[in-house]
């Protein structure tokens, strides 16, 4: 098994090239780092964040700081440089004090009030650093990821003589062109990384792999998982499920399958999300036997299902008209201590209807009205 699992995966993925990067010409649009890119940029500074809140640290610097990020988070956005110079009173604001309150001010949501406290920090020539332009594109990642995008785009036209984007700015940058739904700019982003004599990482990969799979180019995801070998850049559980994610998406299911089966060769445990994207590609796929089959393979396995995994796992007894099996898996929902959602209940009423039992799907809809 395990030899022929590698032969279609061989077959699949085909001799490894030397990584080329794509360029593409695109306007930068968005933003959002992961937690693990929040805490590299705090690591450029090498020093440890400020405690949490506490009135134990009152009187200290971290304490001094907790005490001016409160203050900086309730001013309004439209607030001038002289509220942000009031809020900080007579704490200095020094390179490393800019970097605690912007990660704060991250932390609490905050990202209007950072830029204002960034831009203070400008105009009193307080020393800029890669990690605060990261702290401040990251900071912006939900609220506004064109603003970020701005940001990445004065860190490397050099704005702040010096300072240079890294490795985390680019993967916030492609998580910002994403979230704005500008995926070809995630892929330009991506090739201009290697171009700055930077090197991809495991996020970097993973980024780029899932912007391909929301368009289902399911080849560009496999050229970006197959780069990764040569470049001895691991591969995680979220790059397989991205990728496998890409091929059912575009069609390929069955190459979506041979990864899902080849992702545990590989000693990489699926988790919840892995089997949704799988048991959802099979239903798209027209495999529902075989989605109902992962499906139980999980429970097997002992990972817990979600409500994306049973929505997948309805849907695909509504393909095989199985009434009763669908029924049956809402009500495992409920006795897991899920709420079936309008997805959920719709996928069941689809499946009675397909059944032929009417008075079931009569039942399911009068059940949903009652839960509202």
């Amino acid at each position: 098994m395990l030899g022929l699992v590698c032969s279609l995966l061989g077959a699949l993925l085909g001799p490894a090239p030397l990584y080329a990067p794509r360029r593409c010409v695109v306007r930068l649009q968005g933003c959002v780092a992961s937690t693990g890119e929040e805490l590299g940029a705090v690591a450029a500074e090498r020093r440890p964040p400020p405690p949490p809140d506490g009135a134990a640290h009152r009187n200290t610097t971290q304490g001094r700081l907790l005490a001016c990020a409160s203050r900086l988070q309730v001013l309004q956005p439209s607030a001038t440089l002289l509220s942000i110079g009031h809020a900080l009173r007579d704490q200095p604001l020094t390179a490393h004090n800019l970097t605690s309150l912007l990660l704060l001010l991250k932390r609490r949501r905050r990202w209007k009030q950072a830029a204002l406290l960034l831009e203070y920090a400008q105009a009193n020539r307080v020393p800029m650093r890669t990690a605060h332009y990261n702290l401040l594109m990251s900071a912006c990642a939900r609220g506004s990821p064109r603003r970020a995008l701005e940001l990445f785009d004065q860190l490397r036209s050099g704005a702040s003589p010096g300072v240079q984007p890294d490795s985390v700015s680019f993967n916030t940058a492609m998580s910002a062109a994403s979230n704005a739904g500008d995926l070809d700019q995630v892929h330009t982003i991506f090739g201009e990384l290697q171009a700055h004599g930077l090197v991809p990482t495991t996020i970097s990969f993973n980024i780029a792999i899932a912007a391909a799979a929301k368009t289902g180019d399911w080849q560009r995801a496999l050229a970006y998982f197959r780069d990764m070998e040569p470049l001895k850049i691991e591969r995680t559980s979220v790059t397989y499920t991205a990728v496998i994610d890409a091929c059912a998406r575009g069609g390929e299911l069955q190459k979506a399958l041979t990864l899902f089966t080849y992702m545990e060769v590989a000693g990489i445990k699926r988790n919840s999300v892995t089997y949704a994207v799988g048991i959802t590609g099979c239903a798209r796929g027209g495999e529902p036997e075989r989605g109902l089959q992962l499906f139980e393979q999980m429970l097997e396995r002992g990972v817990t299902p979600d409500v994306v995994v049973y929505n997948a796992a309805i849907a695909c007894c509504a393909q095989l008209r199985d009434a009763p099996g669908a029924v049956a898996l809402l009500d495992g929902m409920r006795g897991v201590g899920l709420e079936p959602t309008a997805v959920s209940y719709g996928a069941a009423v689809s499946a009675c209807e397909k059944g032929g039992d009417w008075q079931q799907a009569v039942a399911l809809l009068a059940g949903m009205w009652e839960r509202k």
